[in-house]
């Protein structure tokens, strides 16, 4: 299909330029609307191709193992010294270094959950004033006034919310695709009403699962798995100036993913970058996308990435004292809005702080 309308493509110039001697400013607009084509259409493939079931990585010693799940993976940690969840270091072909933890759900050692900063603070700070086992930066937030971008609900209460947002709702460029920035994915956590929880990722508007109340989301996008909505989600969007891709998803920079597998497991998977300013070490959204799915994720989700892209974790010293340890961050680590925490349940591990603490535990 792909082929064919590329053919369609270039005879329909040829035919033009053959027949309608054209300008040199019709020459320019029509290179410039070609080039434009040609860059929606390498991303449109690249991001919904067929992904394999195998991925190749590197282990810590630079050997090339290949892996079609987060199981063949070598040298599990424990989190915090308990059963329930495990964190693995490998690396990209690339050489850039990735950071997996993976929670088993039928384990009752750890409990998931947003949370969310009155002000913006370090996803460490944020993990250490709660208490936690595990974090990683969560949803889309402003730089310039550090406001949610993404919805955060947490035991039920909306705690931020994008219709709230004055620069999405005064921003007139966006009135488009507004309501598809407001309707992202994210990811829920629910429960029946006999205590089974369930994790899935959905849009916002999506009804949740007949049985079941909405415990906590957290939105972020584009959805990875079982496939990319970069368009649907307004991520790549038609503006004035042309179009954009406003998490620049074919560069290669640093992300955070979370993915569910169908044996009720969950993933929150951090890639090292370099400077966003230039290719520097990371993985693309296309990238990110394989290796979910090679890790065993039938859903996945993008947060949000580039700078913000961070992971705490509790683990085990040699002398088997439990430390925090900040293993994925931007030099100097930069500060959010949202995360997402993983709670040892009945054994906190850092002192909880009693001031600047916030709405997440």
């Amino acid at each position: 299909m792909f082929s064919t309308l590329i053919l369609n493509c270039f005879i329909a110039h040829a035919i033009c330029f053959a027949f309608c001697s054209p300008s040199p400013s019709m020459m320019e607009n029509a290179s410039r609307n070609a080039s434009a084509f040609f860059e929606r259409l390498r991303i449109l493939i690249s991001t919904n191709q067929n992904h394999s079931k195998t991925s190749f990585v590197k282990n810590q010693n630079g050997v090339k193992i290949a892996i079609s799940n987060w199981r063949d993976l070598p040298g599990p940690r424990q989190i915090a010294g308990r059963q329930g969840a495990v964190y693995f270091d490998f690396k990209l072909l690339n050489g850039s270094r990735v950071h997996l933890l993976v929670l088993d759900l039928n384990s009752v050692d750890f409990i998931l959950k947003p949370g969310l900063s009155p002000t913006t603070k370090t996803t460490t700070h944020q993990a250490e004033l709660n208490s936690a086992a595990a974090a990683i930066n969560g949803g889309f937030f402003s730089l310039a006034d550090g406001t949610s971008v993404s919805y955060v609900i947490v035991d039920g209460k909306e705690l931020a919310s994008p219709r709230k947002n004055p620069g999405l709702v005064d921003n007139d460029r966006i009135s488009s695709v507004r309501n598809k920035i407001y309707n992202r994915s994210e990811m829920r956590v629910l429960i029946s009403d006999s205590g089974q929880t369930k994790v899935q990722i959905a849009n916002h508007d999506e009804p949740v699962s007949p049985g079941f109340r909405l415990l906590h989301s957290l939105q972020a996008g584009p959805r990875l798995l079982p496939r990319m909505t970069l368009e649907e989600e307004a991520f790549i969007r038609k503006e004035a100036g042309g179009t954009v891709d406003v998490i620049r998803s074919s560069h290669e920079l640093a992300r955070t993913a979370f993915g569910v597998t169908p044996d009720n497991h969950v993933m929150l998977l951090c890639v090292e970058g370099g400077d966003e300013s230039v290719n520097a070490g990371g993985a693309s959204l296309s990238q990110v996308r394989q290796l979910m799915a090679s890790l065993g994720c039938s859903e996945a989700l993008n947060l949000d990435g580039g700078s913000s892209t961070s992971m705490y974790l509790v683990l085990p010293d040699p002398s088997g004292k439990n430390k925090g340890h900040t293993v994925c961050r931007n030099e100097p680590e930069r500060r959010v809005k949202s995360v997402l925490l993983l709670f040892a349940a009945g054994q906190p591990w850092v002192k909880v702080k009693k001031s600047g603490s916030f709405s997440g535990r």
